[in-house]
């Protein structure tokens, strides 16, 4: 079914007219997480009756990770129960004259909702940070081979090395010498770049972790969600789903998601949907905003982790996420914090 859907939209004329070396479309097909995305966004493909503008956007490098999101969101809630209208707002307009509104129209047998998908791509400001610290745990490991150090980065140094997406890899070379060879004198040391200690005898150097600008992170958010309530608000309550595929540290915001619902803007909002892949299916976070007991109920799958789950292609397996690193809460409240569901409940 999925090939199907690919097949409406990749005719010979436009495979061989298309630069993938330049396109998503090759990096999601090499990796295996990619490929499983790629089965999601053609299963729907395959499903729905007009495909509107998705051909072109899919073709098009620039908008084809938001047109993923959008099909892949489109599976998400139909598999939690939904019944789902495309473009509710433009549903008789012609393709010039398009207005303003929710990707989707989705409801239950009682209620409705407006759905607004969107797909923000990782900051100029983090990724400078993430090569630069990339870079700075590479140039560790050559200088100074198994013998492993700690480095716990000043936030002060990281933001003045990288600026915007570009690191400055000379600087942060000298900062790196200097600091190794005053550790080196001394042991546990303070340096321009951070605090450094000794690693455990058999363990690899550990350098982070990398200095987040949250006030500048949270400002990009807030964008974000007051554009997507703005496009809902003639269709309250609105659901947001916001997908983490090219910001991996979205689903780490949560807590920042959960104080911007107390803004003015959010008031008509019934939820912020955190999703991100478990290569197949999903896992998501719900953070409950003012009109959450109006929306249409959405059906999932809470592991005995605490986990929301939806599969995909046949029943759950057992659950992949990583605790340690991912632990994303099933819920997470203004002003209460993380809640976790019973694994016997199959709505919200």
């Amino acid at each position: 079914m999925a090939l199907d859907g690919y097949r409406r939209v990749l005719t010979d004329e436009t495979i061989y007219a298309q630069d993938w070396m330049r396109h998503p479309l090759a990096l999601e097909y090499a990796l295996v997480a990619g490929r499983w995305r790629m089965l999601e966004t053609g299963v729907v493909l395959a499903l729905l009756r007009r495909l509107g503008d998705y051909p072109q956007r899919l073709l098009d490098a620039s908008t084809y990770l938001q047109a993923c999101a959008e099909l892949r969101a489109a599976l998400l809630l139909q598999l939690m129960g939904l019944r789902l209208q495309r473009e509710p707002s433009n549903l008789n307009s012609p393709a010039q004259s398009k207005r303003s509104g929710p990707d989707w129209l989705g409801a239950d047998a009682n209620r409705c909702c407006g759905v607004e998908v969107k797909c923000p791509v990782e900051s100029d400001n983090l990724r400078g940070r993430t090569q630069l610290v990339t870079h700075l745990v590479f140039c560790t490991h050559e200088l100074i081979g198994e013998k492993g150090v700690n480095i716990e980065l000043n936030p002060g140094t990281i933001a003045e090395a990288a600026i915007g997406k570009w690191p400055n890899k000379p600087r942060a070379d000298n900062l790196l010498l200097d600091a190794l060879v005053q550790s080196e004198l001394t042991g546990t040391c303070t340096t321009s770049l951070g605090t450094i200690t000794p690693a455990s005898q058999g363990f690899s150097s550990m350098i982070g972790p990398i200095p987040v600008d949250e006030a500048h992170e949270t400002e990009r958010l807030r964008a974000l969600l007051e554009g997507a309530a703005a496009q809902l608000r003639d269709w309250a309550p609105g659901i947001v789903i916001l997908d983490a595929s090219a910001d991996g540290a979205l689903m780490r915001r949560c807590c920042r998601v959960a104080e911007l619902m107390g803004e003015p803007w959010a008031t008509d909002l019934a939820m912020v949907v955190l999703v991100t892949g478990t290569h197949p299916g999903f896992v998501m976070t719900i953070v409950p905003g003012a009109r959450f007991e109006s929306a249409p109920r959405l059906r999932s799958d809470v592991c005995r982790k605490g986990h929301i789950h939806v599969a995909t292609f046949g029943p759950r397996r057992r659950c992949t996420v990583n605790e340690q690193f991912d632990d994303f809460p099933a819920y997470c409240v203004r002003g209460l914090g993380h809640y976790t569901a019973s694994p016997r409940r199959t709505d919200r």
